[in-house]
């Protein structure tokens, strides 16, 4: 089972990605245009933590599968772990902003505005998690199926 949910890791990522980007854009047009698109930006914002948490979740299975086949280096993968976690703190904190800021009785446009600035830092960090872990796979291999050679004696 933990075999098919390493497997379901580089689809899961997508989701966290394209949702905080279109929670940014969401921000954007609801500012510019002066409509009241929080309450579907907090829906997007929430579902894109629940998709990053699973991404996450099936990102240390992969760890695990994937030293079968292929050897990374550890500080390359702790790397993308690293931004990964960094990554979640953002967006549970970009999360309970906009959460507050829909319930807010005062100063409202302040926690919008403070939510809306971390949706931002939240897709660019995923954004960079998602490099590192085109990287992973790219440059070394991570991830992708190879033939177990035994060595010759």
């Amino acid at each position: 089972m933990s075999e098919f949910f390493a497997l379901l890791h580089p689809p899961l990522t997508s989701f966290p990605f394209v949702l905080l980007w279109i929670v940014v854009i969401l921000d954007l047009v609801g500012y510019f245009t002066k409509r009241d698109l929080h309450k579907l930006s907090v829906v997007f914002s929430a579902a894109a933590l629940g998709a990053a948490f699973l991404a996450y979740q099936s990102g240390h299975q992969a760890s695990q599968h994937a030293s079968i086949t292929f050897v990374v280096a550890d500080e390359v993968i702790g790397e993308h772990f690293l931004w990964a976690k960094i990554g979640l703190f953002a967006l549970v904190t970009t999360v309970i902003f906009k959460v507050v800021g829909q319930f807010a009785k005062f100063n409202k446009v302040i926690f919008k505005s403070i939510a809306g600035i971390l949706a931002v830092a939240s897709a660019v960090i995923f954004s960079f998690v998602g490099h590192l872990g085109g990287k992973l796979v790219f440059e070394h291999g991570a991830g992708v199926k190879a033939k177990v050679q035994i060595p010759a004696e």
